[in-house]
């Protein structure tokens, strides 16, 4: 959007919401519109040609303006049943306005089943049409011409044709795939070059865990248009970026079992979102999701026998002869130099890491909405000895569990 400033679109956004009872819309060249559109009370055969005219490349049959000189073209383009969006073609790389839906002043001679009939549309659906073409506006071409011409004025001090040009969505009119032949390859190849930088610098903050430049990034969804439907472009873009995510966990030395769990829940969580919406939110928590865990699941810091030893740890917490002989024969390694490498690494014994760890967990679980009795948190930790347990959490948290529980 170059001479079309914003508060140009959104002073005649409100002009036709005014006048003539629709809605305007501006879609850029790369076919992403200024507010997301999402006709759900369309009914199916109509919602699918307007995406298709929105989103799925139809808007590049309408020719563009040379320049901002001019000649300007209005194009009006016929969905079904008599329904109508006009289309403006602004200048090179400026994108398009749309004004729609709407019915033609000409009343049609086809009844409601025949139109119907013509569309491929079953008459079984004809309540549901009937409802919605009631509920459009009926406009002619010069109260569309008005409108358009103003904008032109207004934003480019150019006249506009008066003469509308046309076509009609039909199934030997399909969508065609939105490549964008009309960039030059020069810059297609800058745009992705900077999308992939991006994901990049964002990724290696993930892998780092580091949630403050995550927020002062900022961030925002990467462009991505491959099928008509934006609902569906929106969660490839996420799906993708969840498995960038997932590697980045990797890179991070995150165990897989963590890796999984994660992934596995965004994945469905991703699926089950319905409204475009959502999705920005939806990527931002789970970005911090992963950010933090890493800070709760890293092992980058740790050579591979010190990760395999604390992993086996969070693993077998419950298992009350868990000790540096059982993971030394578990690994396979001498126990003395296992023992010599965990105490350099971790800053502690493997016996005091191995308590901290159930003492950790023992206070999820009294923190929670668990009913799990002191007895069965003492043997979930791998305490064979409640008064055991008790002494161990009661010299680590200066109290009780039975009264930390309370507190």
């Amino acid at each position: 959007m170059l001479k079309m400033q914003q508060h140009v679109l959104n002073s005649f956004a409100e002009l036709v919401q005014v006048m003539l009872d629709t809605s305007f819309i501006y879609v850029d060249r790369q076919l992403v519109p200024d507010e997301i559109y999402e006709p759900n009370y369309m009914p199916p055969l109509l919602k699918e040609r307007f995406r298709d005219l929105l989103f799925g490349g139809l808007l590049f049959e309408c020719e563009p303006a040379s320049s901002t000189t001019g000649p300007f073209f209005i194009y009006e383009v016929g969905l079904a049943c008599d329904t109508r969006i006009a289309v403006l073609c602004l200048p090179e790389r400026e994108g398009f306005v749309l004004i729609g839906p709407y019915l033609p002043d000409a009343a049609s001679t086809s009844s409601l089943e025949e139109l119907l009939t013509d569309a491929g549309i079953p008459l079984s659906q004809k309540s549901a049409y009937s409802t919605y073409l009631n509920t459009l506006p009926v406009l002619d071409h010069s109260r569309l011409y008005v409108v358009f011409s103003a904008l032109v004025s207004s934003a480019y001090q150019k006249d506009l044709e008066h003469t509308f040009r046309g076509f009609d969505i039909s199934p030997e009119h399909p969508a065609p795939c939105p490549v964008f032949e009309e960039d030059t390859l020069q810059l297609r190849a800058e745009t992705l070059e900077k999308r992939y930088a991006d994901e990049q610098k964002l990724l290696n903050l993930v892998i780092k865990g580091d949630l403050d430049a995550v927020y002062s990034l900022g961030v925002k969804n990467f462009s991505l248009e491959r099928v008509s439907n934006k609902l569906r472009n929106e969660k490839n873009l996420m799906i993708i970026l969840n498995t960038l995510l997932r590697k980045s966990l990797e890179t991070a030395h995150v165990h897989p079992l963590y890796i999984d769990a994660i992934s596995g829940k965004w994945a469905v969580r991703i699926e089950n979102t319905d409204k475009i919406s959502q999705l920005d939110t939806l990527s931002r928590d789970m970005i911090r999701d992963y950010c933090r865990e890493v800070q709760h699941h890293s092992l980058a810091n740790y050579t591979p026998n010190v990760r395999a030893m604390i992993n086996y740890v969070n693993f077998n917490l419950n298992d009350p002869e868990l000790s540096l002989k059982k993971i030394s024969e578990h690994l396979g390694v001498n126990a003395s130099y296992l023992s010599q490498h965990f105490n350099k690494e971790v800053g502690c014994s493997l016996p005091e890491y191995i308590t901290d760890k159930r003492i950790s967990q023992a206070k999820q679980l009294l923190s929670g909405n668990s009913n799990l009795s002191i007895n069965q948190i003492a043997s979930a930790t791998g305490f064979t000895d409640v008064n055991y347990f008790t002494k161990v959490f009661k010299k680590q948290m200066g109290c009780t569990p039975t009264m930390f529980r309370k507190q």
